[in-house]
């Protein structure tokens, strides 16, 4: 790599195998610290000279055929070694991100992967094919740890859309009429995201009150969402204080 890649800098990829081996002990405040400093390390790195080296050699690949930036290295093998180094400063949270998601960590993983699309990825690699199925791979993260943590005002939103949800105006919610709210265009953003909680954690939430008269009877009552949305807010604590 040129001679901006040598610079003596502290290493996000040693951070990151570090809290591998820190999480696979079990150490989970050890693994935490390692993976913010592999993000600290990624954010300190110096892009601007790394972009200029970048460009510089590959402008030598185009005017010369048997060009190599170190021997036996190709233009392609180039770009991809900048790719990986351009793309850490996202990569770096999204590994945290992931982290915190592992161990239920909800509300943290939803903060750091919103913090690395904020980010976002350098113009000069956002086309690469590896970097595209990386930042799909990010957004269907996002989906997902979006649809488990829910709307912080979960039974709140629930109450403002129940009776344009309760379809058969039996005073529940049930799976199929969440599922067709879901269509509803009528349903803003914040209701579609408790909508999506709700189905995926449908059995969870509507054994919550065991409110129901009859055997016959199931759905999704308000006292259920407001016992679901009280036990899952004590149960997914951020990660304690040291």
């Amino acid at each position: 790599m040129p001679e901006a890649g040598r610079q003596n800098v502290d290493s996000p990829y040693i951070h990151n195998n570090t809290a591998n081996e820190f999480e696979s002990r079990q150490d989970i405040r050890g693994a935490e610290f390692e993976f913010k400093a592999a993000v600290i390390a990624a954010d300190k790195l110096p892009y601007v000279l790394y972009r200029k080296d970048f460009l510089s050699e590959l402008g030598k690949y185009e005017l010369s055929e048997t060009y190599e930036a170190y021997p036996g290295i190709s233009a392609d093998e180039l770009r991809q070694a900048y790719h990986k180094l351009l793309v850490l400063p996202f990569v770096t949270r999204f590994q945290l991100a992931a982290f915190y998601a592992r161990h239920s960590a909800f509300p943290e993983a939803v903060e750091v992967i919103e913090q690395a699309f904020k980010i976002g990825i350098d113009d000069l690699v956002v086309k690469d094919d590896d970097i595209i199925k990386l930042l799909k791979r990010a957004q269907d993260f996002h989906r997902i740890v979006t649809d488990i943590i829910g709307p912080k005002k979960l039974s709140k939103t629930f109450e403002e859309n129940f009776d344009r949800m309760d379809l058969d105006k039996d005073g529940f919610i049930h799976e199929d009429e969440l599922k067709k709210a879901q269509l509803d265009i009528g349903i803003d953003s914040e209701g579609q995201k408790m909508i999506r909680h709700l189905l995926y954690h449908y059995l969870e939430a509507e054994a919550s009150s065991h409110d129901e008269w009859v055997m016959d009877v199931s759905g999704l009552s308000r006292k259920d969402v407001k016992k679901f949305e009280e036990r899952r807010n004590k149960t997914w604590k951020r990660l304690p204080d040291r």
